[in-house]
């Protein structure tokens, strides 16, 4: 079964976020494609769309939850105001995919991929922040490639 997830974002770490883009997966969850509208929602058969944004799995340690990274991002943004979602973002996926030696299947949505994806809702949209209200959630978990 394929499925098809959107959101006000996606950020694909490797590209610019996408406003109103479509992730494309796998039922194993192997991303198949990331579709551009261009800024413009587009009603798709079977689409699941969510209030957020959507971001390729956190890569954590056996001690951390997901939460706990979501709390140290809350907080890099507080103390480093210049710094941009994006590179928030791509500092607990493709980094930490690139440091775990599992870039090559982790950290960005990119065809041939397997990070998983979360849901950060509750965001600031007039300028692409975290608030402290924000959370997230868990909608594919990161796979490995068999």
């Amino acid at each position: 079964m394929i499925r098809k997830i959107s959101a006000h974002y996606i950020f694909p770490v490797s590209k610019p976020p996408v406003k109103f883009g479509i992730i494309v997966c796998s039922e194993n969850g192997e991303i198949l494609d990331v579709i551009d509208n261009k800024g413009v929602f587009k009603e798709v058969s079977s689409l699941e769309f969510y209030d957020g944004i959507l971001v390729p799995g956190f890569i954590k340690t056996d001690f951390e939850s997901d939460q706990i990274i979501l709390e140290r991002m809350k907080a890099r943004q507080s103390q480093e105001s210049a710094l941009s979602l994006e590179d928030i973002v791509k500092w607990v996926t493709l980094d930490m995919a690139g440091i775990t030696k599992e870039d090559h299947i982790l950290g960005s949505f990119e065809k041939g991929k397997f990070p998983g994806v979360y849901l950060i809702n509750k965001i600031d949209f007039t300028c692409l922040k975290l608030t402290a209200g924000s959370q997230v959630k868990n909608l594919l978990p990161l796979f490995e490639k068999k």
